[in-house]
């Protein structure tokens, strides 16, 4: 998943914000309700190989940390990847 992708769906299904960190292109904070709490954050590092995609540990991490289901994310998961338009496969 990208990284882009995994910020708009934990921001739109999850109200999970996110916040990349300055001079760190592969870190990724998220934090969640109360927006003020360091407690409900989370540093996540993209894959290493693919900067631009999170890992399925880190996304797992994020869910465990915001008390998220497997079941809750897959919905809103598919949700999410069903309104993007489908690409044309030349």
């Amino acid at each position: 998943m990208s990284v882009d992708d995994a910020i708009k769906l934990f921001q739109t299904a999850f109200q999970i914000l996110s916040q990349r960190i300055a001079g760190k292109d592969y870190a990724v904070r998220f934090f969640g309700a109360p927006y003020t709490d360091a407690a409900l954050s989370l540093l996540v590092y993209t894959d290493s190989r693919n900067p631009e995609h999170i890992s399925a540990p880190s996304i797992l991490g994020v869910l465990w940390k915001h008390k998220i289901t497997e079941a809750a994310f897959r919905q809103a998961y598919n949700e999410f990847y069903g309104q993007l338009k489908p690409r044309r496969v030349k």
